[in-house]
């Protein structure tokens, strides 16, 4: 087992600091992948990036676990198109905006951008204002599956075909524009 020496600062907790970090590095998969890579590396990680990235990837599993995900197989099945035809979800997802991120070596949809095989008119309220601010895929995914103090704590993706989606909407607007609300 290795120590890790970090400098906590002013205003946190030490304590809760340190809770936060063993729950996010806990994972003994993901840690062992990170050290296996570090390993081979001649570039020293900072702990704080350690977790960070430890975090990030919590998030996607979390993400996908919630809301499951379409492969491009599963999309172009969805379309009514040849599943073997993986340019299928490209060209869906490019004129529809709908947004995937890699995981592994396949890009993954996440389904609460769908309504049956086309895209949920929500989904594309939802994120119009984050793709006009120019906001990245992962962004926009990462921001739509997080809680957000504007929507009571929820995750505007939980909101998607309810009929709480405007105020969702409203919170992407605002964070387009750089309101923390």
């Amino acid at each position: 087992m290795a120590t890790i020496e970090l400098e906590i600062p002013d205003g946190l907790d030490p304590e809760l600091t340190k809770r936060r970090l063993e729950a996010e590095l806990s994972h003994g998969a993901a840690v062992q992948e990170l050290a296996d890579m570090l390993q081979r590396s001649d570039h020293a990680i900072s702990p704080a990036a350690a977790a960070s990235a430890a975090g990030v990837e919590q998030f996607w599993r979390r993400m996908i676990a919630t809301y499951g995900v379409y492969t491009a197989t599963e999309i172009a099945s969805l379309r009514g198109s040849n599943p073997k035809n993986r340019s299928v979800a490209a060209n869906f997802a490019k004129r529809h905006g709908v947004l995937g991120v890699l995981r592994g070596r396949a890009k993954v949809y996440p389904r609460f951008q769908f309504r049956g095989p086309d895209v949920h008119p929500d989904w594309t309220r939802l994120s119009a204002p984050l793709h006009e601010a120019g906001w990245s895929a992962a962004r926009i995914l990462y921001w739509a599956g997080s809680p957000n103090g504007y929507v009571d704590n929820r995750e505007p993706a939980a909101l998607i075909g309810t009929a709480d989606i405007d105020d969702a909407v409203d919170a992407a607007q605002d964070s387009a524009h750089g309101f923390t609300g």
